[in-house]
């Protein structure tokens, strides 16, 4: 009979195959097509809205309709928004889904089947066939099958996908919000280059921009609270991990009901995060390989060969060895103390015992001296 921990073993041994396996790999270009469905989903509402604007600051200076009936058909864009979003997150969760159903197959967890939404294999055939298989899904989480059999090899794909998440959305921040103040500081410049009445300006300029005003509202919320809950996740596992490299952790690295909880927790960031836009992510995408290019050069420099994954590592183990060399000078700085300590021990005790000498042989010596007279 085999031992748990065979299991274990022959469990991350066919992972690597697993990942390849056609079937799987249907679950990978399913879920990309419902991305791209969310996608175009929330981009028609957005340029809709946009349009809006643009059409209602028109408005101002042509006054080819009346304010109330340009606001009338702004309410009713409001309300094409939010049923074209509805019908969004339920591809995004879709999408969730059909990656978690892959994760279940290829990790070999037990599966949530009250958090994801319910597939039938001719909707996952149907998703499928619509995004093309060209060799781009191979080895979509491991490269070797080293990296597969590594002892907490799945808790570290988990971990990977949060840190990749944190860092895009680092890296997102800036153009985001430079984008969104940008355009509610602009349409507010506006509002007062117009110098209209306060019931033409909010009927012609913030009421057709209610719906992109929303957008961005909503947009800023959700960011935030992905990048609270990706910083939060992160803490935790990190502190999972130094518990299990101290020896005092309740649960193992690689027990399916560990792993499932964590599981959870990357399905629910994929089902509600934020829809970063296209050009950005390939900015970042741009902006990594550029970073990994120059830490290879500086490795080659040094002598060194790296891959890409040893680059990504590269600051985990630069922590690494700071707390290492901090840990050894302070252990030197101890030792140099305590030697110290020793050494001013010793000295204090010779001239103590230098000083009680001369005192006792005068002493004697004038006793001596004083009976030799009296004979």
């Amino acid at each position: 009979m085999l031992t748990r921990l065979s299991i274990h073993d022959m469990t991350y041994i066919m992972m690597f195959d697993r990942q390849n396996d056609p079937e799987n790999i249907k679950l990978i270009r399913a879920s990309i097509y419902c991305t791209r469905m969310e996608r175009g989903l929330k981009m028609l509402p957005t340029l809709l809205s946009i349009g809006a604007c643009v059409a209602g600051i028109a408005n101002h200076y042509n006054g080819f309709m009346d304010p109330l009936w340009f606001a009338f058909i702004a309410g009713l864009i409001l309300i094409i928004d939010a049923i074209f979003f509805t019908i969004a997150s339920r591809f995004q969760q879709l999408s969730a889904s059909l990656m978690d159903i892959y994760d279940h197959r290829v990790y070999d967890i037990p599966s949530n089947k009250l958090m994801t939404k319910p597939l039938t294999q001719a909707a996952i055939d149907n998703f499928s066939r619509r995004v093309k298989d060209r060799g781009k899904f191979k080895n979509y989480y491991w490269n070797t099958s080293a990296e597969s059999t590594k002892s907490y090899s799945i808790f570290l794909n988990q971990h990977k996908q949060f840190t990749n998440e944190y860092k895009l959305l680092q890296f997102s921040r800036l153009y985001l919000y430079t984008a969104w103040i940008g355009f509610l500081v602009g349409l507010i410049v506006i509002s007062f280059i117009l110098d209209d009445t306060f019931i033409n300006t909010i009927a012609n300029i913030f009421i057709p921009s209610l719906g992109i005003i929303m957008l961005i509202v909503n947009s800023f919320i959700t960011f935030e609270e992905n990048l609270s809950d990706i910083r939060n996740c992160l803490a935790n596992l990190d502190k999972k991990r130094e518990e299990h490299n101290k020896g005092v952790l309740d649960q193992n690295l690689r027990s399916n009901a560990f792993l499932r909880t964590v599981q959870d927790s990357v399905y629910k960031f994929r089902s509600q995060n934020i829809t970063i836009p296209t050009f950005v992510y390939l900015m970042f995408c741009s902006y990594e390989k550029v970073k990994i290019h120059e830490e290879k050069k500086l490795a080659k420099k040094r002598g060194e060969i790296l891959t890409d994954s040893d680059v990504l590592k590269a600051p985990q183990r630069k922590k690494k060895k700071e707390a290492r060399a901090a840990k050894k000078s302070a252990t030197k700085a101890k030792r140099a103390t305590a030697k110290a300590n020793k050494a001013a021990k010793r000295t204090s005790s010779k001239t103590r015992t230098k000083s009680k000498k001369p005192k006792s042989t005068p002493a004697k010596k004038t006793k001596t001296t004083a009976a030799k007279k009296k004979r």
